[in-house]
């Protein structure tokens, strides 16, 4: 057997002692592995990574970026509609997109003056800018300072989503009442007068999950949230109260890793050709064998045990012959 060969199996037969030395060691790792990946140290600077982006998701500049390229998607499908919502002379959608979410931004009350390409770097919203020292605020004023926080803005957006949703029926229900007939005994059919199978369907349970998902996907929505989100946005809170929240307390230094520490070589049986320099055994096999899942697993160790009934053989061959 060359020593390539002899070296995967004495790999091999490395696994299988540990493995029979404490069964339940394998379990143990693979539970905090794979159950909870945020627990994985080595899977940490990902989540880490995720959570920084997600927190920067809802600064204003972002949002807004977000918003422009749904309504740059809202234009596209216009267009292929044949809706013709972009004037013909228009050929910068994107400008377009820009100018129609800015609008909205100052129907909802949200947006600021300040924000241009010269203004402040990073955006904020108008409740996270102090308050001035001079006159107060006047009524107005105090309910933009309000509206662009989280709550406000989804209450918001719900709203104009169910407008939407409503929209193609109330086009029918007016299209119906312009050429139906009148029925005698029965009440004219208008938007004050809906059917009871359009009031049946529930709206309102549909605007909100639209939007939450919406602001699910663009990372925007807190888990600490319940059923509707509170009064700040996650940029606002530290960073590393998040990571604590969401993470955990950092693992020391010594303890990253997905495995236990290594035992004695001299506490498991290998004939003596295991065994490295000051009683240590490699352990990257180890490491290894934790990251196989399901059928390869099995087939490793299936594959193990044939290679170490050959192999054992053969050792005690050779030490009779040598005998």
């Amino acid at each position: 057997m060359d020593e390539a060969k002899q070296g995967d199996t004495c790999t091999v037969d490395r696994i299988l002692a540990i493995i029979l030395e404490d069964p339940a060691r394998l379990d143990r790792a693979r539970e905090r592995s794979l159950l909870d990946p945020r627990k994985d140290p080595n899977l940490r600077p990902v989540h880490q990574w995720k959570l920084t982006r997600d927190r920067d998701a809802s600064m204003p500049c972002k949002q807004f970026g977000d918003e422009v390229n749904e309504e740059l998607n809202r234009l596209a499908q216009d267009d292929a509609d044949r809706t013709h919502s972009i004037p013909c002379h228009t050929y910068n959608h994107h400008l377009v997109a820009e100018e129609n979410v800015k609008k909205k931004w100052k129907v909802e009350g949200i947006w600021n003056d300040k924000w241009t390409p010269l203004g402040p770097d990073p955006w904020l919203w108008k409740h996270e800018e102090s308050l001035s020292s001079g006159s107060p605020a006047t009524d107005q004023q105090r309910r933009e300072r309000e509206a662009s926080r989280p709550f406000h803005r989804f209450m918001y957006q719900v709203s104009q989503e169910r407008q939407r949703i409503q929209e193609p029926f109330m086009r029918f229900v007016r299209l119906r009442a312009k050429h139906s007939r009148p029925v005698e005994g029965a009440p004219p059919i208008d938007e004050t007068n809906i059917p009871e199978t359009w009031a049946s369907l529930d709206i309102n349970a549909r605007a909100y999950q639209r939007v939450k998902d919406a602001w699910v996907e663009r990372g925007i929505w807190y888990d600490k949230w319940g059923v509707l989100p509170g009064m700040t946005w996650k940029h606002e809170h530290s960073l590393e109260d998040m990571l604590l929240e969401e993470l955990g307390p950092s693992p020391p230094a010594e303890d990253v890793g997905l495995s236990e520490p290594v035992p004695a070589a001299s506490s498991v049986p290998n004939n003596g050709t295991h065994e490295r320099a000051g009683g240590e055994r490699p352990f990257e096999e180890w490491h290894t064998l934790i990251a196989l899942q399901g059928p390869v697993y099995c087939v490793l160790i299936a594959l193990a045990f044939s290679v170490t009934a050959f192999w054992v053989p053969t050792t005690f061959a050779h030490t009779a012959d040598s005998v």
